[in-house]
């Protein structure tokens, strides 16, 4: 049985969503999992300003070693929306990842989270959470991995 509050902001959003004021985010619920050691949990929000705020978005960056300060290749990148994998790419041989049209919630307080990790687990994964704005049409995020001791 749903809880009488959940039940109540979902009507809401509904309605508000029928008059184009919001829309829901994401599923409401408190499912969580460990990718790479990181707990990465869902949470229930509700998004006021309709579709003005789902935006069409390119992510890009590169990832070095943090020591030596050289490209990584191979290295997986993964964007996550809650426990949801959205997508996910591997550096090229000068480290770059690139995410061309991702679809999300911009401007109202919705976190995504990116996990970089070495497949061959020689250096330590990142965790690196963000939220996006409305104008952005494109963002870059450079990381820098360190070995694992």
């Amino acid at each position: 049985m749903m809880p009488k509050s959940v039940l109540i902001k979902r009507l809401c959003a509904v309605a508000l969503s029928l008059l184009g004021v919001s829309s829901v985010g994401m599923a409401a619920g408190c499912r969580s999992k460990t990718v790479e050691g990181f707990k990465l949990q869902d949470t229930e929000i509700c998004v006021y300003g309709g579709q003005e705020n789902y935006i069409t978005t390119k992510l890009y960056g590169a990832v070095f070693d943090a020591k030596t300060k050289e490209p990584l290749a191979g290295i997986k990148v993964a964007v996550y929306n809650g426990t949801r994998q959205m997508a996910e790419v591997f550096t090229d041989e000068k480290g770059v990842y690139y995410f061309d049209d991702m679809n999300l919630w911009a401007g109202v307080g919705v976190d995504y989270t990116m996990i970089v990790s070495d497949p061959k687990k020689k250096l330590k994964a990142l965790r690196r959470d963000f939220s996006f704005e409305t104008y952005e049409v494109t963002r870059e995020e450079i990381v820098f991995l360190e070995s694992k001791k």
